[in-house]
């Protein structure tokens, strides 16, 4: 099994060498997929984003063993939402998970409701507190 800090690196230089470079099209796709919405789930990709709209900032909650397809993924999403002028912000791996179902049961996150950032955080910060 692969560590977090391990998982992390790994993640950073794919994400960091992607050429992937978004087209008009892909950046009013995810405008409007974004727009309203403070969680966004992606099932193939395997993660799971929250946004603060207001301060335009996204975090991450990623499966415990994603692929490299997976990785990849996140990384032309990732690159959209830095176009469209986000910045990235937590990135927390949640270990023993697979689905972005496994993530949203591991971290509490309950049905399809708009979550508060205050809300976002102290859900990610209680599940890092009970993996110490």
């Amino acid at each position: 099994m692969v560590s977090e800090k391990d998982l992390s690196v790994l993640m950073n230089n794919i994400v960091a060498s992607s050429n992937y470079i978004p087209t008009t099209a892909d950046l009013k796709w995810t405008r409007d997929t974004i727009s309203g919405t403070t969680v966004w789930a992606s099932p193939a990709a395997g993660y799971i984003l929250f946004f603060d709209h207001g301060k335009k900032v996204f975090h991450l909650a990623l499966n415990g063993s994603p692929t490299e397809d997976q990785l990849l993924k996140f990384a032309k999403t990732r690159a959209n939402l830095i176009m469209l002028g986000y910045r990235e912000g937590r990135k927390d791996v949640i270990a023993d998970t697979v689905t972005v179902e496994d993530i949203a049961e591991k971290i509490g996150l309950e049905g399809n409701i708009i979550y508060e950032s205050e809300k976002i955080d102290r859900l990610l910060d209680d599940w890092k507190n009970s993996q110490d």
